[in-house]
């Protein structure tokens, strides 16, 4: 029942999510004081969540935070932790939107890019993935985590280029031995 339950509030929160951030943020200075620190508390109650890896809540609690203030000074980090919180649920196309979200209100969010990086990486789209972390590292070029994924996704990616390659010759030899065959089937021209 709890994983029911967690499932279907992961669900609704990332649906709840999509709502409230359709659109490209841009900063917004003139939210009032009270939302912000509402919407802080909101954060560290997200944070919380996260730590007893209560996910569903934790993106309940951030999307809490986004509808107070969604293009307040700290809303990048609302939306990143989000894009956190959806990728421990597994639900990497919000994961990717939020850090999108977050890079639109700052583009220079070094775990923005990471998790970006790792959504991509865990739907199989290696490119992006290197290229996601790539841009992390120039911000954060210290970060170990990021080196670590960046060098697997590398790998995947020569793989799967590999594979790709592969499967290409391959195609290119059946369609040579075919073409071979069809002139070999072919009845000669009677002489006059």
């Amino acid at each position: 029942a709890t994983a029911t339950a967690t499932a279907t509030a992961t669900a609704t929160a990332s649906a709840a999510a999509d709502a409230v951030a359709g659109s490209v943020p841009t900063t917004d200075p003139t939210v009032n004081q009270t939302d912000l620190d509402e919407a802080e508390r909101l954060k560290s109650a997200g944070n919380a969540h996260m730590q007893k890896k209560e996910y569903g809540q934790a993106v309940e609690s951030y999307t809490s935070a986004l509808k107070l203030c969604p293009n307040g000074p700290q809303s990048h980090v609302y939306y990143s932790n989000r894009a956190a919180a959806l990728l421990s649920s597994k639900c990497f196309e919000a994961a990717i939107r939020d850090s999108e979200r977050s890079l639109a209100l700052r583009p220079d969010y070094a775990k923005a890019y990471a998790r970006l990086g790792l959504a991509q990486f865990l739907l199989g789209r290696f490119a992006e993935a290197v290229e996601a972390y790539g841009v992390a590292l120039r911000l954060d070029p210290d970060n170990k985590a990021s080196r670590s994924y960046l060098e697997k996704a590398k790998k995947k990616l020569a793989a799967q280029r590999a594979e790709e390659a592969n499967v290409n010759n391959t195609n290119k030899r059946t369609n040579n031995n075919n073409t071979t065959n069809n002139k070999k089937n072919v009845a000669p021209s009677e002489a006059p």
